[in-house]
């Protein structure tokens, strides 16, 4: 009896242990609201060249047009590139953030030149309340696939360590999943 105690309180601890990270970790912008006003800036953008150097992408076997597989890093995280006009920017794919945020060094490499009065959207993130800025993409590229018309947020400096690859556009792909340790993303 006191081994199944121990056991089952050594389970609990760990499952504790690794919702604690979790949420620690996680951006979670599911309660967004404007704190006045929303403004949207909407720099002009470019369509993104055919190839797209990825890191940790491969074009998934047989399907190579419609999907595309990404490699976990050593801590588990799905990190890879996405191209925004032209440029590349690292993120990491986040299913717990609402959008596509970026860190503000992204959005200034990207040419999205925000005012601090720009920045009026409230954010509940793991780290506590934040403000953003919602800004509009015209595309974005993953590899060989391209969504269109993407709602975005370009978070305060020191915000974010890398932005992040959220609901915003997952949402709009034709399937996302696990394979194989892989996350898989279909057009």
């Amino acid at each position: 009896m006191l081994r199944f105690a121990l056991s089952t309180f050594a389970v609990v601890l760990a499952v504790s242990l690794v919702g604690s990270w979790f949420l620690s970790h996680k951006l979670a912008l599911s309660a967004l609201q404007p704190a006045a006003a929303p403004v949207t800036a909407q720099p002009s953008f470019t369509p993104a060249p055919q190839a797209l150097p990825a890191t940790n992408v491969a074009l998934a076997p047989g399907n190579s047009l419609d999907s595309v597989e990404i490699v976990p890093d050593r801590s588990g995280n799905y990190l890879t590139d996405i191209d925004i006009d032209g440029q590349i920017i690292h993120v990491v794919v986040d299913t717990g953030a609402t959008f596509l945020s970026l860190r503000s060094e992204d959005a200034d490499a990207l040419g999205i030149n925000l005012a601090p009065a720009d920045f009026r959207y409230q954010t509940m993130t793991a780290n506590g309340i934040g403000t953003a800025a919602k800004v509009h993409l015209d595309a974005v590229r993953i590899a060989n696939i391209e969504i269109d018309n993407v709602d975005a947020l370009v978070m305060q400096p020191g915000a974010l360590e890398r932005s992040l690859l959220g609901m915003s556009v997952l949402s709009r792909l034709g399937g996302v999943h696990i394979s194989d340790g892989r996350l898989v993303l279909e057009r």
